[in-house]
Order: C-alpha cells, then structure tokens, then sequence
C-alpha cells in the first residue's frame, strides 16, 4: 500500500515537473518568436505631429517606426524591450518631446511592424545602426541620444559605445549577459524552468557578445545614465551595479526603490521624467566636442 501511494507520488512529481518545464519552454520560445502585430499610433498631443517612416537594415529588413523632428536641437532614438513594440515607450518619448526634443521610435526586426527575425545579436544592432543612419541625414545637428530598455538597453550598451555619432546614453532594465539573466528570471524551481527557458533561446544569438561590461567603457567621454528597479524580478539590480562599475566618467546610477522590471516610470515619474530631461539636457545641449573627439 505504501508502495503504490510512493509510486504515485513519484510519478504525480514527474507529471508536475514535465508540465513546469514544457510550459516554461513554450513561454520563454515565445518571448523569442517574432511577435509582429499592427502598432497603434498614441494619442499624446505631444506625438500628434510624429511621421511614420520605414527604414532598412544592411541586411535588408523593413523597420517601422515614428520620427517627430526636434525643436531644441537634440533628437533621441528609444529602444524597447524583447516582445514589446514601440509604444513601450511612448511615456519616455511623450516627457523629452514636450521639453521640445526629438524622437525615434522603431520596433526591432519581428516585432511590431518591423520585418526580420529576433536574434538578441547581429539583427538588432543592425537595426540601431540604421536607426542612427537615419536621424544622421534629418536635422539632428548631430546631436543624438539613445535611451535602450532591457532588450533595447543590451543592444545600446552595445552599439552606442562604438558609434561617436551617439552622444549620450540612457540604460533602464540594462542587463550584462543574456544567459545570466534567463538563469535569474527563472530561478524560482532551479533547473527545472532555468533549463527548458535556456533551450528555448539556442537558436538566438544570447550566448554570444559583443557584452556590454566590455563595451561600455568605450563611451566616455560621452555620458552614461543608468536606471534600475530595487524590486526588479526580471533583471537582478545587481547587473546595473555591474555595467556602473564598469563604464568610465561621466556615468549616473539611479536605482529606484519599490519598482521593478518596466514600470520605474509609473512609481517615480516626476522625478523620472526631470531626470531623464535633464540629462538630455546637458548632455546634448551645451557645447559639443567634435566627432573625433568623440571617437577617442
């Protein structure tokens, strides 16, 4: 009787364990799936006067986005994070056009609108270098910012450090390595979700770098804001504690108690929003060094 009573308990653990693990597999598999969808145009009177464009990867991709011309000489390029589209930002873009700066909004490659594949690679860089190709040839006298959000922020850090023509950076949920990260996010049943979440990314470019601890010291001179959430289940705080030591001066670490993955925003948003124009706002509004300068 105690055997049998075992052996169903036994396997009544496996069933659980196996249901655990494939849905695990089948939501993280998902999360990397392109995800594309129609993409509603916001509302804010401040975005009324936005123009859609489309833009190309070098490896041919169509990305859709919105571009509202600045009005103080700096324009800022949002990236959102992974199975979001560009509407993510729409509170960000909304506070630093109405301190009259402009803004690019795109949806990655597979999301959104935006043709293209997810890779957490070579696609999404692409498409941030192309971004900047773009508001290179509008007005922006080049005077650029980049603000990335999770997925976004992985590739900033990435891309940002080594094109001068970027010349201030915002990271918020900013992760240092894509594996750890997957590890932290499912860490509640150890292996059993860390393995099938992990599987579901093997045919993505996560395990491969360029990392952002080794590329953002490469920004400075230019500056470096960067914003996490205390209570962040998703992305351990820790990691923006990490990208801050390794980045060089001038470099601002914001951690913000009671707020987590994606809603900084919501918890702090006066604050948030002043800090955020405000380091715009003498990072790419006062005197500019020169293109080499910033390349150094």
């Amino acid at each position: 009787m105690l055997l049998r009573a075992a052996i169903a308990l036994l396997l009544a653990a496996i069933l659980l364990a196996s249901v655990v693990a494939v849905r695990t597999y089948r939501f993280e598999r998902t999360a990397a799936a392109p995800s594309r969808h129609r993409v509603v145009r916001p509302e804010a009177a401040e975005l009324r006067d936005t123009e859609d464009v489309v833009f190309r990867t070098a490896g041919g991709a169509s990305l859709h986005g919105w571009f509202l011309p600045s009005r103080n000489g700096a324009t800022i390029v949002l990236t959102h994070g992974s199975g979001a589209d560009r509407t993510q930002l729409v509170p960000q873009a909304v506070a630093l056009a109405h301190r009259g700066f402009g803004v690019l909004l795109f949806d990655w490659p597979g999301h959104g609108e935006s043709e293209g594949q997810p890779a957490y690679g070579e696609a999404e860089r692409e498409a941030l270098s192309s971004a900047l190709d773009l508001l290179a040839s509008r007005d922006s006298d080049g005077r650029i910012g980049a603000f990335g959000f999770s997925l976004g922020a992985w590739v900033v850090a990435q891309v940002a450090p080594l094109d001068p023509r970027v010349g201030a950076v915002v990271l918020e949920g900013a992760l240092t390595d894509l594996v750890e990260q997957t590890r932290y996010e499912y860490r509640r049943w150890g292996p059993l979700t860390q393995w099938p979440a992990l599987l579901a990314l093997r045919d993505t470019e996560a395990w491969q770098g360029p990392y952002p601890s080794a590329t953002l010291p490469r920004l400075a001179p230019r500056p470096l804001l960067i914003i996490a959430g205390a209570d962040d289940t998703s992305v351990p705080p820790s990691m923006a504690e990490q990208l801050f030591r390794a980045a060089r001066e001038p470099k601002e670490l914001w951690i913000v108690p009671d707020a987590g993955h994606g809603n900084v925003w919501s918890v702090a948003r006066r604050e948030y929003e002043e800090r955020l124009a405000a380091f715009f706002t003498h990072a790419l509004l006062r005197p500019q060094p020169s293109r080499e300068e910033r390349g150094k």
